[in-house]
C-alpha cells in the first residue's frame, strides 16, 4: 500500500513539475520559521503535504531531547553500524509522541509527517538532510520507518539525526499544514526543538475602556487599552485616528479633539487585533435658543436661550453680562436682555469664550421720506444695522440694509402714482417693527 501511494505521488509530482517548476513556492504558516511553535508543547496541526490529499488532523509533541556524548552513545549502542560522529559532529536523539486525530481511514507513517531527510531545519532556514541513526536495540520498532497509525492512534516516535555542531544542537522542525490545489503553494508549521525556547503568546483580543467618548473642541483624553492573554508576548498597540483633521492620537492613546465632527479611533495589536471607540468633538460652549436653533458665538437673538458646556473637565465658568458679573442661573436657561460673555477654563489649560446678545425688544418702525412716482430710491431712517423691506400688498419689491447710523436708501422701480406702499424693519436678533405705511405722490 505504502509504495503505491509513494508511487503515485513521485508520478503526480514529476508531472506537475515538468509543466509548472516555475509556480512550486513555499511559504512559512502561522508558526512560522521567526516565531515557531515549542515543540515541547502539544499541537495540534492540519496536515496536508500534496494538494491531491485530502486534509488529516495531526498531534505533535517532542517529549525528550539529548544531544552530544550521551546522544552520541546512546546511538551507537542501537546500531554497531550508525555512523561515529566526527569532532565537528555529533548526534541529536529526540523522542516524539505523534498522533494521527482525524482524517481518511489510511494508513500514515511517521516518516510522513516527520521525516529526518527532509523535515530538520537550522534556525536559519537551512534544510539538514542528515544521516539518520537506526535502532536496532531498546528503541526497536519505534523509529520513524516502523511505526504507522490509523486515524485515532498514536505513538511514541525516536529520530535520530547526524548533524554539524555549528547547527547548534536544536534544529527547527517543519510539517506542512496545507498545499493550495493550483498555486502548489505550500503552508507550514515550525517547531522549536530548544528546551530553552518559550513559545511567543498571541494576543487574542483587545478591549478599549471606553467605546464612545464626546470631547470639547481642543480637549484630551486618554484611552486605555486592555488585552488578553495579559502574559502576551508582544503587547505593542499602534493608535490610529480615521479623521486626523476631527481627532487625532499618539502613541500612547491620548485623543487630542481639534473641531467638530466625529472619528474612529482604532487600537491594533501586533498581530491585528484591534478595538475600535468612536470620538465625537463638539463645541466646548455650544447654545440653542429655547425653538431649537443653534446659536453661534457673536450672536444676536430674540429668544431665551440654553447653554451647554460639553467639556466633562471644568475648571471653572464665568459669565458676564453687559460688562458686570452675572450669576450662572442653574438650569443654564438665560432668559434676560443683554449681552452675555460666557468663558470656560479646562483642565487641559484650554480657554474657550462664547458671546451672544438676547435682544427682545422690536425697533421702532422706520421713517421715510417722500416718495414720487419719479423716486428711484426710497430713503429713511431705522434702527442701526437692521434689514429694511419694503412691500407692495404682501409682495416684497425691495429691500436692503440699515446702516450702522441707521439710514436707509434703497433702489426701487418707480410706482405709480397713488401705490399704496409699507415699511418694515427687522433687527438682528429677528425682532420686527410696526409697518410704516406711505403713498406714492
Amino acid at each position: 500500500m505504502r509504495i503505491i501511494k509513494s508511487t503515485l505521488s513521485l508520478v503526480v509530482l514529476i508531472g506537475f513539475l515538468f509543466f509548472s517548476f516555475s509556480e512550486l513556492t513555499v511559504d512559512a504558516a502561522s508558526g512560522d520559521r521567526h516565531t515557531p511553535y515549542s515543540a515541547f508543547k502539544k499541537h495540534k496541526l492540519s496536515f496536508q503535504p500534496d494538494a491531491w490529499e485530502q486534509k488529516r488532523t495531526i498531534e505533535v509533541q517532542l517529549l525528550e531531547i539529548q544531544r552530544g556524548n550521551s546522544a552520541n552513545e546512546i546511538v551507537i549502542e542501537e546500531n554497531l553500524f550508525n555512523s561515529v560522529p566526527k569532532s565537528d559532529e555529533e548526534w541529536i536523539l529526540m523522542k516524539y509522541n505523534l498522533k494521527y486525530v482525524s482524517g481518511p481511514e489510511e494508513e500514515l507513517y511517521a516518516d510522513e509527517i516527520i521525516s529526518s531527510i527532509n523535515s530538520f531545519f537550522t534556525p536559519k532556514g537551512t534544510s539538514l538532510s542528515p544521516e539518520t541513526a537506526t535502532f536496532s536495540g531498546e528503541r526497536e520498532g519505534y523509529g520513524e520507518y516502523d511505526v504507522s497509525f490509523y486515524p485515532g492512534s498514536e505513538s511514541v516516535v525516536w529520530y535520530g539525526i547526524l548533524v554539524k555542531k555549528s547547527v547548534g544542537g536544536y534544529p527547527l522542525v517543519r510539517i506542512p499544514t496545507s498545499t493550495h490545489p493550483e498555486t502548489w503553494t505550500t503552508s507550514y508549521a515550525w517547531l522549536s526543538t530548544n528546551p530553552g525556547y518559550k513559545e511567543q503568546v498571541n494576543i487574542t483580543k483587545i478591549n478599549l475602556n471606553k467605546a464612545s467618548i464626546r470631547l470639547g473642541t481642543g480637549t484630551s483624553e486618554k484611552l486605555t487599552a486592555s488585552i488578553q492573554p495579559v502574559n502576551a508576548t508582544n503587547k505593542a498597540i499602534t493608535w490610529t485616528s480615521s479623521n486626523s483633521k476631527i481627532a487625532k492620537v499618539d502613541s500612547n492613546g491620548v485623543i487630542k479633539a481639534l473641531k467638530a465632527g466625529s472619528a474612529k479611533i482604532t487600537a491594533k495589536t501586533s498581530n491585528g487585533k484591534t478595538a475600535v471607540s468612536t470620538v465625537t468633538v463638539v463645541p466646548v460652549i455650544s447654545a440653542k435658543t429655547t425653538d431649537h436653533r443653534a446659536v453661534k458665538n457673536q450672536s444676536i437673538v430674540n429668544k431665551n436661550t440654553t447653554i451647554t458646556i460639553t467639556n466633562n473637565k471644568i475648571k471653572s465658568k464665568t459669565v458676564t453680562k453687559s460688562g458686570t458679573k452675572y450669576a450662572w442661573p442653574s438650569s443654564g436657561l438665560f432668559n434676560k436682555e443683554g449681552k452675555y460673555t460666557i468663558t470656560v477654563k479646562d483642565y487641559y489649560n484650554q480657554t474657550n469664550s462664547f458671546t451672544f446678545t438676547i435682544d427682545k425688544k422690536a425697533p421702532s418702525a422706520p421713517t421715510v421720506q417722500k416718495i414720487t412716482s419719479k423716486s428711484a430710491y426710497v430713503t429713511g431712517s431705522a434702527e442701526k444695522s437692521s434689514k429694511v423691506y419694503i412691500y407692495r400688498g404682501s409682495k416684497v419689491i425691495a429691500q436692503g440694509p440699515a446702516s450702522t447710523q441707521g439710514k436707509y436708501k434703497i433702489k426701487i422701480s418707480k410706482q405709480k402714482k397713488g401705490t399704496q406702499l409699507k415699511i418694515q424693519a427687522i433687527d438682528q436678533a429677528g425682532n420686527k417693527s410696526k409697518i410704516r405705511t406711505t403713498k406714492v405722490y
